[in-house]
């Protein structure tokens, strides 16, 4: 709950996070869209407030990796599920108060039936700073995978 100091300002801080996936036949027609809000982990956000520091010792959020898991999201995670692949984002941008990573997972990558995203911030093990579980995306051979997850703090 959001509480006023004695000046009138709001003194909560809040992050919000949304992912988008988006599947693409051989052809490049988009065959399937999913967007969501997806969970912020309790040792993501511990080290989310960490990144404020002068000099932080961990990695911010680099990675995203999709799996097959439908085990529900906690915020205890600290892996997928059942991981298929993680690839390091070539969109990494900060602009205003929002955070983007984006990356595309080519034919033949990330395929099968994907329930589950996750943000790391290193290509094997690291933090999850978030996981998402939604309905199944099935992605065969050919199709190709493109995501994109943002914070957005408030």
């Amino acid at each position: 709950m959001a509480q006023e100091n004695d000046t009138g300002h709001n003194d909560d801080i809040k992050a919000e996070d949304n992912v988008e996936l988006i599947v693409r036949g051989p052809d490049g027609e988009i065959k399937q869209v999913v967007t969501a809000h997806n969970l912020l982990t309790t040792v993501g956000k511990e080290k989310l407030v960490e990144r404020l520091l002068a000099s932080p010792t961990t990695e911010g959020p680099k990675y995203i990796g999709v799996g097959k898991s439908a085990v529900e999201a906690k915020v205890s995670d600290t892996a997928l599920g059942e991981q298929v692949k993680r690839k390091e984002a070539t969109t990494r941008s900060a602009s205003g108060n929002v955070l983007t990573l984006a990356v595309a997972f080519a034919a033949g990558e990330a395929t099968g039936a994907i329930t589950e995203l996750g943000v790391f911030s290193a290509s094997t093990s690291g933090t999850l700073f978030a996981r998402l579980v939604f309905a199944v995306v099935n992605i065969e051979a050919a199709d190709s995978l493109e995501t994109k997850w943002t914070l957005t703090q408030n």
